[in-house]
């Protein structure tokens, strides 16, 4: 073999070799896009709507004829069954059992995504919705649901608070 024809032969194994590990480049590429992709829309995405609906949830249960004026949302759904009875107040407890809901599917959310996360200020504000979300209204529906009338519930976090 003279010089040109190993010359030759060197050029195409490095094209070859530069082929080849171009290929498994874009195959990881290909992989880790579509990673991203299911994680946008199988948990950043709904995230992102839960947390929408309940921005209106809340907007709807401040508004004036739902809530009173210098009262939060359980103390002015606390006043108006004791004042008015379960019956008439279904909506506004509809509207706080979504919430609940849609407070623990976004936690669940948020514990699937957290292992991805890219930032620690991502996780710090996952984990302040953590304690919101179990913290608050989803624990004053545990009580409602375990038997207890929601004012006993709220006496009961609040008894719980002082400790």
């Amino acid at each position: 073999m003279n010089n040109k024809t190993v010359s030759m032969l060197l050029v195409v194994v490095a094209l070859m070799s530069t082929f080849v590990v171009a290929a498994f480049w874009h195959r990881e590429h290909v992989t880790l896009k579509g990673m991203r992709s299911r994680i946008i829309t199988g948990e950043l995405q709904p995230i992102a709507t839960g947390v929408k609906e309940n921005q209106a949830l809340l907007q709807e249960l401040q508004s004036d004829p739902l809530a009173g004026k210098d009262s939060g949302i359980l103390e002015s759904y606390l006043a108006k069954i004791r004042r008015d009875g379960v019956p008439k107040n279904v909506e506004m407890k509809q509207r706080l059992d979504q919430l609940a809901e849609n407070n623990t599917a976004i936690v669940t959310l948020l514990k699937a995504y957290a292992p991805h996360a890219k930032t620690a200020a991502f996780t710090m504000e996952g984990d302040k919705f953590r304690n919101y979300a179990t913290g608050g209204i989803r624990s004053w529906r545990f009580s409602w649901r375990a038997g207890t009338t929601p004012h006993q519930a709220c006496l009961s976090q609040a008894a719980f608070r002082r400790r």
